[in-house]
């Protein structure tokens, strides 16, 4: 040992990126899941994005997700979940990968969960694109921009 002390976030952290919830996300997931059991099950769900966009350090994992078109080159994209949680199947975590980390606590960059719904159609509605968007928007403002 050189006499230097281990980060203690960093140590115990595995993937490539850490994972931040937005605080409108995490309500709608106690929501959605009232279950201890379920929300743990989509909390880990949701923890498949650190190792985003395939494998990190020789895993597999096996990730299913696309970017959303109607949310153009806004960093915001949607994992799917094929399991049924819950009584809930359809899932999608919207999350938000930003271009910067600069103020980040740790090394790693952060992907943020925006929003935790069930799909009922095929495409996004307009109120989901607006949410996306704006949730997006006051993480950048709270985390990324200078004041």
């Amino acid at each position: 040992m050189d006499g230097r002390r281990e980060n203690p976030i960093t140590s115990r952290l595995t993937g490539t990126y850490r994972i931040g919830v937005s605080r409108a996300a995490l309500a709608e997931a106690k929501r959605l899941f009232p279950r201890t059991g379920d929300y743990m099950a989509a909390r880990a769900q949701a923890l498949k994005l650190r190792f985003w966009p395939g494998g990190a350090g020789g895993q597999s994992v096996d990730i299913n997700w696309d970017w959303i078109q109607a949310c153009g080159n806004l960093g915001i994209g949607e994992l799917r979940v094929e399991d049924t949680i819950g009584g809930h199947n359809n899932l999608r975590i919207i999350f938000f990968k930003p271009d910067t980390n600069k103020a980040n606590l740790c090394e790693m960059p952060t992907i943020w969960v925006l929003r935790v719904m069930q799909k009922k159609r095929q495409s996004f509605t307009h109120n989901d694109v607006l949410i996306f968007k704006a949730r997006r928007e006051r993480i950048m403002n709270f985390f990324y921009k200078k004041s």
